[in-house]
């Protein structure tokens, strides 16, 4: 019985042999063993000595990670309810029973049909085996847990820009929580490595860090990323690279008080409310855009304050944190004087002026006639000032007349007043008995009433007869100016109507004179006489109705059609029934 016991005895011991390699344990390592959400992480896997490569089959590590805790040997998914799959490694399991995988800490784990986030805590790596058939392609995968890991998720790693958007070559401060403590940093902007320009180099013990990196000079506009990398933990943020608001020359970039100015830029912030001032005083745009356009450019006119100094001034231009500035020169507004300020035709006048644009041509009228200056400047000097001579045309009537001066875009009229000619008395010829005394000629044509016809009130219609009293003058002949107007007052953009030149007291008016002239309308008119010396004023102001030329009214046209018709029929019938008498 004692040999047989010890028989029994050496045979189990035997016997446990070959199970002892389904108990040992399957090794996985993890590199690092903590991190945040998104770190990558290393598996490496040792002791798979049962699942080395056969000529039938090939073993793959699958590997997961998950919230539940379990022991080795067991079904995953029988007893792990909040995992996920994170990789498979892409070779099998090496011949000496090795392998390794790499992948990111989840943000989130299945848990049934729904999802839950990862957050800091403790959570558990496994790996399971697949197998693959050589021979026929089938995949099996064997969810028997065969080794497990701790890994601790610290908190989740992050960075904010300060500024989000810039220019090129603009600073940025980069501040980050939650990466590896005490790890060396690494700054890219569009997978560029970037140099650090001042700040922390590595996290700190706690893992957080503030530095300060400079857009690259070259990059852009628009969006762009920067990255930041600490040991495994790798986090991005958008930066937009912003082009530096720009503007164009102004036009003009300098003028008096009250000039009208062209602003436009480009590279503003695009579709944003445009601000303009004068110094500090806000400009309400006379026309043009008021928002830059979706292109980031506009275009549009500001008004110069009437107010504003000679010399310098900017005019800044704000869209959003866009802001450029050009500066305007405000010039002494123009000025002109003549000596003398009256006299006859044929006078000559001296003109002289002072703060018109510099080294500009100049241009003299007498009213719209240009006037070739006699003598003096033709163009203004460096100062903007001149001194010209001009001759009052022969021909200039007397009264009041504009002396006007161009240069460039200045324009400044002085008045000039025309005095008539006074005829020199002749002496009459001598007779044997008595010497004439010399008499002087009869004075200006004088028009002793007003207006005739037609008559104050009137209601008239086209034609329309003008009648006045006839004038006598003892410098013949005598014309008149007829003058027809829409305001008693005969403002300059009232007069429809001035003929001049009529040696008749009459005048018909007809639809030629004046196309579609309204009627039902009230009209006033004038008279002036003139004659070879000197003219009369205007008379005083008559005043007429003019009526709608007459029209049958629609009913009486309708009402004639029918009588006509009623006629005619009779008619017929009377001459058929005599005719057919008569036959």
């Amino acid at each position: 019985m004692r040999i047989l016991g010890l028989g029994i005895i050496v045979s189990l011991v035997l016997m446990l042999f070959p199970a002892l390699p389904v108990f040992a344990e399957n090794d996985i390592d993890l590199s690092p063993t903590q991190g945040a959400v998104g770190a990558t992480v290393t598996v490496t896997g040792e002791n798979f000595d049962d699942y080395v490569p056969t000529a039938t089959y090939d073993y793959y590590a699958v590997i997961y990670f998950a919230k539940d805790s379990t022991s080795l040997g067991r079904t995953l998914t029988a007893y792990v309810d909040t995992y996920k799959l994170v990789t498979e490694s892409t070779d099998p399991i090496d011949t000496d029973g090795s392998f390794e995988a790499s992948f990111h800490v989840p943000s989130a784990l299945t848990d049934g049909s729904d999802d839950e986030d990862v957050t800091e805590g403790t959570y558990y790596v496994y790996v399971t085996l697949r197998r693959y058939n050589n021979n026929t392609g089938d995949e099996t995968y064997m969810n028997t847990i065969r080794a497990k890991a701790t890994f601790t998720v610290t908190g989740s790693a992050s960075i904010s820009l300060s500024p989000s958007s810039g220019a090129a070559g603009s600073d940025v401060t980069i501040n980050g929580t939650s990466f590896p403590a005490s790890s060396s940093l690494t700054f890219k902007f569009d997978g560029s490595t970037v140099s650090r320009k001042s700040g922390s180099s590595s996290t700190s013990s706690t893992g957080t860090f503030s530095s300060v990196i400079t857009v690259p000079s070259t990059a852009s506009a628009g969006s762009h990323t920067i990255s930041v990398t600490a040991g495994s933990v790798t986090r991005e943020a958008t930066f937009t690279v912003t082009a530096s608001a720009v503007l164009d020359p102004l036009s003009p970039s300098s003028g008096t008080a009250g000039t009208d100015v062209t602003v436009s830029g480009a590279n503003f912030p695009a579709s944003t409310a445009l601000t303009f001032k004068f110094d500090t005083q806000t400009i309400t745009p006379k026309s043009g855009d008021t928002s830059t356009r979706a292109s980031g450019t506009f275009l549009t006119t500001i008004t110069i304050p009437q107010n504003a100094t000679a010399g310098a001034h900017p005019i800044p231009v704000t869209a959003g944190t866009a802001s450029a500035s050009a500066t305007f020169t405000v010039t002494a507004s123009p000025e002109v004087s003549i000596t003398p300020s009256s006299g006859t035709a044929g006078t000559d006048v001296t003109v002289s002026g002072a703060h018109f644009p510099a080294s500009t041509a100049l241009t003299f009228k007498f009213d719209t006639q240009t006037v070739t200056p006699k003598s003096g400047d033709a163009i203004t000097n460096a100062q903007g000032g001149f001194n010209s001579v001009l001759t009052i045309p022969q021909n200039a009537a007397a009264g009041v007349h504009s002396i006007s001066v161009t240069a460039g875009t200045s324009t400044v009229a002085v008045s000039f007043t025309v005095v008539a000619t006074t005829p020199t008395p002749t002496a009459t010829t001598p007779t044997t008995t008595t010497t004439t005394t010399p008499t002087a000629t009869t004075p200006r044509p004088s028009v002793t009433k007003p207006p005739v016809t037609p008559e104050i009130g009137a209601k008239e219609r086209l034609p329309v007869d003008f009648d006045w009293t006839d004038v006598v003058s003892a410098n013949p002949p005598v014309t008149y100016t007829l003058q027809i107007a829409t305001d008693k007052n005969f403002t300059p953009g009232s007069i429809i109507l001035e003929k001049k030149g009529l040696t008749q007291s009459a005048y018909t008016l007809s639809e030629m004179d004046i196309p579609n002239l309204a009627t039902q309308a009230t009209y006033y008119w004038r008279v002036k006489a003139s004659d070879t010396v000197a003219q009369d004023i205007w008379t005083t102001s008559g005043e007429f109705y003019l009526a709608p030329p007459f029209r049958f009214p629609t009913w009486a046209i309708y009402a004639g059609a029918v009588a006509g018709g009623i006629i005619i029929f009779l008619l017929g019938f009377w001459v058929g029934r005599r005719t057919a008498f008569y036959y």
